[in-house]
Formats: C-alpha cells, sequence, structure tokens
C-alpha cells in the first residue's frame, strides 16, 4: 500500500515539476522552437492534413461563391416546386459529348421529382456555337426555348446558321424578332 502512495507522490511530483518548466515565463524561445521543430518533424503528416484542410475549405468557399452568382442568372431550367437538387448542365451545341448525356439528364429530371435542370450555354467550341447559343436564348422571348434547345441537341453533326435558321422555321418562330437579339 505504501508502495502505490510512494508512486503517487513521485508522480505527481513530476507532474508539477513539468508543469512548472511549462510557464510561460520560465521557458525560452530556443526551447519552444525545439520542441514544435522536434514535433514537426516526427508528425509531418499533421502538416499535411492542415495543408489539405485549408485548401478543402478554400475550394469550398469558392465553389459556394460560385453557385451564388450562377443562381442569379437568370438561365432557362426546368424546375418544380419542391426541388431540392440543382444540376447545372454546362454544354455546347457543337459538343458531342453534351448531345449524349442531354437525354440522360432529361431521363433524371422525369424519374426524380427533386431534380431541376438548369441550362447553361457555354459556346466554346466556334462561332457557330455562340450563335446557337444566343438564338436559343433569344428564342424565350417566343417561349420556344425548350424545343429549339432539343432539336439543336438531338441533331447529328456539326450546328451551324442554316440548321438553327431551319429548326427556327420549323418552330413557326418569328425569324426576324430572333435575329435582333
Amino acid at each position: 500500500m505504501n508502495y502505490i502512495y510512494v508512486l503517487i507522490i513521485i508522480s505527481l511530483s513530476i507532474f508539477f515539476f513539468k508543469i512548472e518548466k511549462l510557464y510561460a515565463h520560465k521557458v525560452n524561445k530556443n526551447e519552444i522552437n525545439s520542441i514544435i521543430e522536434s514535433f514537426i518533424q516526427n508528425n509531418p503528416e499533421v502538416i499535411e492534413n492542415a495543408l489539405n484542410k485549408i485548401k478543402s475549405k478554400r475550394n469550398y468557399e469558392k465553389i459556394q461563391t460560385n453557385l451564388a452568382y450562377l443562381s442569379k442568372i437568370p438561365n432557362p431550367k426546368l424546375s418544380r416546386k419542391n426541388s431540392n437538387v440543382t444540376i447545372y448542365e454546362f454544354f455546347d451545341y457543337n459538343c458531342g459529348y453534351c448531345k449524349l448525356v442531354m437525354q440522360s439528364l432529361f431521363n433524371v429530371y422525369e424519374k426524380d421529382k427533386r431534380v431541376e435542370i438548369v441550362f447553361v450555354e457555354f459556346p466554346i467550341l466556334s462561332k457557330d456555337s455562340l450563335t446557337a447559343a444566343l438564338t436559343a436564348l433569344a428564342s424565350r422571348n417566343q417561349n420556344k426555348y425548350f424545343e429549339l434547345h432539343s432539336r439543336l441537341m438531338k441533331y447529328k453533326g456539326k450546328i451551324d446558321e442554316n440548321i438553327i435558321l431551319s429548326f427556327a422555321n420549323e418552330l413557326n418562330m418569328d425569324i426576324k424578332k430572333l435575329k435582333k437579339h
């Protein structure tokens, strides 16, 4: 029993001795630097984890900022009253991959009543892509965006001004109004 008391007293003495050394006025800068350097060298993953965490935090903040800006742009969209999932579809009318994905997006929209799709015109492949995007956006003034969009996305081949105007005519759109915008 005395043995246990002796151990407790020795442990407490060591504990208080170490605590006393940790008082700021009794520890010098070199000792602190040495402790920190030793810790970092023995635990480099702590620095790596901290850097990864701050990088993730900054990326998340950038995404949130960009989504806030993007949500303010009046892009065409398919939505429902109770939507709580938004898919932003960036596309170019001359992008084969974009055309392949479009039907899958419509299928998701039809199956999941919580999903809305925002269509973001992203004409990067050609001047005709820009013409198609501007025409599609102008078609909103005639309530024909989704009809024209669908035709353009289903078209196999390169979209050019002749194809765009052909579809607009098929949809009985006012071409003069369309070209004004």
